[in-house]
């Protein structure tokens, strides 16, 4: 899952912060070619109907596979809000 940001401290800052970002929202290094740097194959999804085509691929393939599920920051799926909001 890739949403460009450290998750946990994004949403911290979006919810008791007003939205204020500091130091959270970043670029991830290309996993596709990361993956297939280190002999594996590198497959990316990037919207809806990407999802039954690469996992298609993915279970096609003989050997190691990284999928990268690229996702909007601002998508929150279920979350433990009180850990995320915990500060201990």
């Amino acid at each position: 899952m890739n949403d460009n940001a450290y998750r946990v401290l994004f949403l911290r800052q979006k919810f008791l912060f007003e939205g204020r970002f500091l130091g959270t929202r970043h670029q991830n290094p290309d996993f596709v070619q990361l993956a297939e740097a280190f002999g594996a194959k590198g497959l990316r999804m990037e919207n809806p109907g990407d999802v039954k085509p690469v996992l298609k691929e993915m279970l096609a393939c003989k050997g190691p596979v990284v999928v990268e599920a690229v996702i909007d920051p601002d998508d929150m799926g279920p979350t433990n809000l009180e850990a995320v909001f915990s500060m201990g």
